[in-house]
């Protein structure tokens, strides 16, 4: 029996969250009723990053780009996107968006794979054992999947352009670079590069604006479905954001079987020479030295997240506004973060959230080892550049703050082994209890965040309550780690290059000591509660 054709302009597929509950919508219901959506669905936040940026490439093909601030404010109060131009710009490219067709979606017609050979439809989730990809605590196999669904499948292929792994492809027949049936040294997808950090808003409406780049659009920028694709591929720069955000990383084909998607080839695909730093809104910026050897020149190089780390320790970086042009490893915030800093009507208590998101990759980057994501509440005044120093500064404390606590605890553990007569943990092995109690302050710092948010003004009082929840915290953790310490650490054990035995009442000063210096602002904790 033969399936209607799916188009995404008109079949749902996006999972949102609306005020209701989650939903399933098209593009077309997505981007008219943007207004009263929260947000996409991040419980797979690979693909909700995705949809977010071919979303926002959809709004600047459609809508036009802001020649100027004025124009971009106008945009933002305007509260929603015009349904008449959207509906113009839908009926207008409604061929572009079949799943299936003429000019399928994100793939390229003919190609076909140079084996002859169509891979499982399972290739597009990288979280499934498939193949060489065999991910930790995968629970599924391709044996035992389903085929996708073309809503499942739609959301997938624009997931896999952003995030696919590195390495081996599939040789794709009419590609000039295949040897021996594939093509090898394939990076891994744009967003794989870098760490993905993107602002939110209330809505999606606010979310997908507060990314719109102010500037001079190019004729010459068109997303990915305005373009023909062939299984040739180049290494190139994008000639525009809508470019970039629709990067055809790999060259793609599904294969239909009677309304459900079973097999896939992914090919190689373009490939960036670096990421371009005026054109990517959605990361951090490391400075750099050029490579003397290297063909291009690059001050500056996207910022990875690091695993088993929270966002908020990152806020540094995120809010670095200055361009540090020579000065080597200092950062520098988004172009997103930086232009919502000029936005002060928005009024210093707008709810602005930023989503961190990342992949770790392992295996010289051929398979997903990890999936990093977490979202912070982030002071709208902080990134004011003219009024947001004092607090800037502050926030930025705060995480050296934490940084010390995180430290002196790690001290204490390796004072009282030696008090005992061991060894400390090598900085880069075992466990730490500095590190794990790191995570403990995840709701203190989120909670202040959140009041510095609704009321700016009131940083110093939020300063103060967060180090007397971490000054007690931590002297809590202390004490049992002293409490616990073996019998013979009282009269302690030389150490090093000491000429006298290092006792647990040393350790034991030394870090109070590293604890009131870390936090000096606890307000004379009562002396009981240590």
């Amino acid at each position: 029996m033969k399936t209607e054709p799916f188009n995404l302009i008109d079949k749902p597929f996006i999972p949102v969250v609306t005020r209701d509950g989650p939903a399933t919508l098209s593009l077309r219901d997505t981007l008219v009723d943007a207004d009263s959506i929260i947000g996409i669905d991040t419980s797979r936040p690979t693909d909700a990053v995705a949809l977010y940026r071919m979303l926002l490439a959809i709004v600047l093909d459609a809508l036009g780009q802001p020649a100027s601030i004025q124009e971009w404010r106008a945009m933002l109060e305007a509260g929603r996107f015009d349904p008449g131009r959207l509906n113009v710009y839908f009926t207008r490219y409604h061929d572009c968006f079949y799943l299936d067709g003429g000019h399928p979606f994100y793939q390229v017609r003919e190609l076909e794979p140079a084996s002859g050979i169509w891979k499982s439809a399972t290739l597009l989730r990288p979280e499934v054992a498939s193949g060489n990809n065999v991910p930790l605590f995968s629970s599924d196999t391709e044996a035992t999947l389903q085929p996708l669904t073309p809503a499942e499948a739609a959301v997938l292929l624009i997931s896999c352009m952003a995030w696919d792994t590195a390495a081996i492809k599939t040789g794709a027949a009419g590609d000039p670079m295949v040897k021996g049936g594939k093509t090898t040294g394939n990076p891994t997808g744009p967003l794989g590069q870098l760490g993905v950090v993107l602002p939110q808003g209330r809505t999606l409406f606010d979310t997908l604006v507060l990314s719109v780049p102010v500037g001079t659009a190019s004729e010459e920028d068109l997303p990915a479905w305005r373009r023909d694709w062939t299984p040739a591929w180049s290494q190139h720069q994008p000639k525009g954001i809508k470019e970039l955000l629709t990067w055809q990383a790999r060259r793609i084909r599904l294969h239909e079987d009677d309304g459900v998607i079973t097999a896939v080839t992914v090919a190689a695909g373009d490939r960036l020479l670096f990421t371009p730093p005026d054109l990517e809104p959605h990361c951090l910026w490391r400075q750099v030295k050029p490579a003397k050897n290297s063909p291009v020149s690059v001050s500056q190089r996207p910022v990875r997240h690091q695993p088993g780390r929270s966002a908020w320790r990152g806020m540094n970086a995120l809010l670095s506004l200055k361009e540090h042009e020579g000065n080597s490893d200092a950062f520098s915030t988004s172009l997103a973060l930086r232009q919502i800093g000029w936005a002060q009507w928005l009024g210093d208590d707008f709810p602005l959230d930023v989503l961190c998101v990342g992949v770790v990759y392992g295996n010289q980057s051929a398979v997903v080892e990890d999936v990093v994501a977490d979202t912070i509440p982030l002071p709208l005044k902080a990134l004011s550049d003219k009024d947001g120093e004092p607090l800037r500064d502050v926030l930025i404390d705060l995480v050296a703050s934490a940084e010390s606590v995180r430290k002196a605890i790690n001290d204490l553990d390796a004072n009282i082994r030696r008090a005992e007569g061991g060894d400390a943990v090598p900085w880069d092995r075992g466990e730490h209890p500095g590190d794990s109690f790191m995570g403990r302050l995840d709701s203190p710092t989120l909670r202040v965040l959140r009041g510095i948010q609704r009321d700016p003004d009131r940083y110093e009082e939020g300063m103060a309550a967060w180090q007397r929840a971490v000054w007690a915290d931590a002297s809590r953790l202390a004490n049992d780690m002293l409490d616990g310490a073996a019998p013979t650490s009282i009269a302690g054990h030389r150490s090093g290059n000491r000429k006298e035995p290092l006792r647990l009442s040393d350790a034991d000063g030394i870090f109070w000591h590293a604890l009131n210096e870390a936090l000096p602002d606890h307000a004379d904790y009562p002396e009981e509660e240590r």
